[in-house]
């Protein structure tokens, strides 16, 4: 019959193995692109490995408490039992300091190699740490006999505890600093390591003979598993709107928040190779501001700034939502007009958003203008397609005409079409 002591061991071990089996599951979802994500990543790789070996410890703990007269399990479950909690521990310290970036990474290895150390000698049948003979050290289980080295053991044990506790009490005040974590889900994480820390130490001191408990560290085992799996949660989610954040910041001008020319170029080419599969009519349409510096010189480059992001939400507003403004530099702006249903004139269509726009009175820090525009509009197609013409030809052909709207006088419209030789 299994013993009750063992059952919560062999919950707490089977949640564990679950968190592993489900984190490494979503792997190949987390972006480790940029460096913050890598630095998380590093984070997560560890909670993997910790979370893997408080499994195992906790299974072995569980069978050790099962093995009763068998002394072949009890060998080896409880020289498991000793090596386990040692590198849960130092783990769970390793992912402190990657997680908040205390760089101790030297103190760490040092418990690294101690570990190494102890765990060989916990292989080994020795009456000076673990010798193969039964041992009733408390009232709830039966273990091994140890000798001198085994209280080493426990007191080296028992100074990873109190390194973990001060890592985490840092860790917590470094949180403040920390933009992607979520302050809240650590405060839990810090009170349930206190506890599992708390429960690893009655563990420890029961396991020497000094007090005498039940196994309570599997309680805060599967405490602390949890928060820390919720917390990587939370910083995915942070980083995830993070990289979003950036990627729009990329293909958005800063001023205007209009695209920008290389986000404007990549979805030209995504239209453009479409055309080797359907007909559609498409449209580059340039345009500039007439006599933009004198705007700046007159009324300053801060009016002629918000002149500009006002400009481009009117321009935004009087077009269709798939249709992209981008900011070529300065005042001057591209229009991609995508997949242009065949009855739509073009030319009347820009026509209408000109007028619009020399219409439309400015108002920016008590001062008042009107402003116009000039364009070029240059059309592409399948034949545009079929003849290999490239994007800056195409781009050339709506610049040569937009220059053409300021030959004539500007505030005019002008399409490629319509130049005469």
């Amino acid at each position: 019959m299994i013993s009750l002591l063992s059952l919560p061991m062999f919950i707490a071990g089977a949640v564990s193995f679950i968190f592993f089996l489900f984190f490494t599951s979503i792997i190949p979802m987390i972006n480790k692109s940029d460096m913050d994500n890598r630095k998380f990543f590093a984070s997560y790789r560890i909670f993997l490995v910790l979370s893997l070996l408080t499994s195992i410890y906790c299974i072995s703990f569980g069978i050790m408490l099962n093995s009763g007269n068998n002394l072949f399990y009890l060998n080896i479950t409880n020289r498991l039992v000793v090596i386990m909690p040692m590198f849960c521990m130092v783990v769970y310290l390793h992912l402190i300091n990657r997680f908040f970036n205390l760089k101790c990474r030297n103190l760490i290895l040092v418990f690294y190699g101690v570990n190494v150390l102890f765990s060989v000698f916990a292989v080994i049948d020795s009456s000076m740490f673990l010798h193969t003979v039964f041992f009733n050290s408390n009232s709830y289980y039966t273990g091994m006999k140890y000798g001198i080295f085994f209280y080493i053991w426990a007191v080296y044990f028992f100074i990873i505890i109190i390194t973990t506790g001060i890592f985490v009490f840092i860790g917590y005040k470094q949180i403040r600093r920390n933009e992607n974590v979520n302050a809240l889900a650590v405060i839990f994480m810090l009170i349930f390591s206190f506890l599992w820390l708390a429960g690893a130490l009655a563990d420890l001191l029961t396991a020497v003979g000094i007090i005498d408990l039940p196994p309570l560290s599997w309680i805060c085992t599967i405490v602390i598993v949890m928060t820390t799996a919720f917390v990587l949660i939370v910083t995915i989610e942070k980083l995830g709107y993070k990289v979003q954040d950036l990627y729009m910041e990329l293909i958005h001008d800063n001023l205007t928040k209009a695209y920008s020319k290389s986000f404007l170029e990549i979805s030209f080419h995504g239209v453009y190779n479409n055309l080797g599969r359907t007909d559609s009519r498409n449209f580059l349409v340039l345009f500039d501001v007439d006599d933009f510096k004198l705007i700046n010189d007159m009324y300053g480059h801060l009016f002629g700034d918000c002149l500009l992001k006002e400009l481009i939400t009117i321009v935004k507003n009087r077009l269709r939502v798939n249709d992209i403004v981008a900011r070529f530099g300065g005042d001057e702006f591209i229009i991609l007009i995508k997949d242009c249903d065949i009855n739509v004139d073009i030319v009347a269509m820009i026509d209408r958003l000109r007028e619009f726009i020399a219409s439309h009175l400015f108002e920016i820090h008590r001062k008042k203008t009107f402003i116009t525009c000039s364009f070029g509009i240059a059309e592409f197609d399948r034949k545009t397609y079929s003849e290999n013409r490239t994007y800056d030809e195409i781009f050339a052909a709506a610049d040569q005409v937009l220059y053409k709207s300021k030959e004539m006088g500007k505030n005019r419209v002008t399409f490629h079409k319509d130049i005469t030789a």
